[in-house]
This record gives C-alpha cells, sequence and structure tokens, in this order.
C-alpha cells in the first residue's frame, strides 16, 4: 500500500454518529490481540457515548471516512491518551503518529507538561511504537486482571515550536 501524505484527512471531535463506525474500527484493530491474550481487550469493551460526550473523542476523517480515532484526557499536568486506533488496512501509513501529535498538541493547549498512556503488557508492537516516539515505560502493574505498561513522555520546551 501506499504512504499516505501526513497532512492526509480532518482532525475532528467525534459526534454520536461516529459511534457504530468507531465500533468496527475497534474491533478490526483490536481482533489480532484476542489469542494473544486469551481475551477481548479492554479498548473492545469501550464507552465510545461517554468519552465523545465528555469531548474525549477524536476522529481522523479522510475523503469522508473515518479511517482512525484518539481518545484522550486531560489530568492534571498531564494528558492521557485512553485508545488510539486505525483501521487495519491503514496502519503503517503514518496515521498513528499524525493523531499522536495531535494529541500532544492539545496537551500543550491545555498546559500539560508530559503525556501519558498505558497499553496492554503483550502489544509489545505498541509499546515498540511508543519508544519511537518518545514515550518510556514507568511502571507495569495488572489491574482487574489487566497486565498493563504504562508509558510517559514529557513534553519539553522544544516541543513548544
Amino acid at each position: 500500500m501506499a504512504k499516505l501524505p501526513e497532512a492526509s484527512g480532518t482532525i475532528r471531535r467525534a459526534v454520536p454518529e461516529d459511534v457504530p463506525t468507531l465500533r468496527d474500527i475497534t474491533e478490526a484493530a483490536y481482533a489480532i490481540y484476542v489469542p494473544r491474550i486469551g481475551r477481548r481487550p479492554p479498548p473492545m469493551e469501550t464507552d465510545f457515548d461517554a468519552h465523545i460526550a465528555k469531548g474525549e473523542a477524536r476522529v481522523l476523517e479522510i475523503d469522508g471516512a473515518l479511517a482512525g480515532y484518539l481518545l484522550l484526557a486531560p489530568i492534571e499536568t498531564s494528558m492521557l491518551v485512553i485508545n488510539i486506533a486505525i483501521r487495519p488496512e491503514m496502519q503503517g501509513t503514518g496515521l498513528g503518529k499524525r493523531l499522536l501529535l495531535h494529541a500532544e498538541a492539545e496537551a500543550r493547549d491545555h498546559g500539560c507538561s508530559e503525556m501519558m498512556l498505558y497499553t496492554h503488557l503483550k502489544m509489545t508492537e505498541n509499546q515498540a511504537l511508543y519508544r519511537c516516539f518518545g514515550y518510556s515505560v514507568v511502571a507495569e502493574r495488572v489491574e482487574e486482571g489487566v497486565e498493563r505498561v504504562y508509558m510517559e513522555k514529557p513534553l519539553g520546551l522544544e516541543d513548544k515550536q
């Protein structure tokens, strides 16, 4: 597949009408992990209506179709990336990077000094990707039977340009 230009598409706030497509993207993006971790990962049970109502959901739309989404929430001086997902056929095209950079821009707009996220211990591809974007592991915990790896990235002055 050809690499999409980084400027492709529009990022906007999600609306309730996006929920069925957000669920479809989530099911497709996370299905590969079910056999690996032995259960449906928590993102597959996301209450998108609640995130939309709180203003935490963003979608990446290309040519009128949703390609991916981002859920994020400011927590004190940090911005938490709750979840990020790209349609499997569009993964590896830079769209995830685009959403992460958008999250960082929103974090700076909120006066946050760091990014935070967590992923499943067995989702090693995600951990490697986040490391490439400057995140480092700060903790590993089991919560409600889910093995999580917590990662953070400081947003220094050089990031504000």
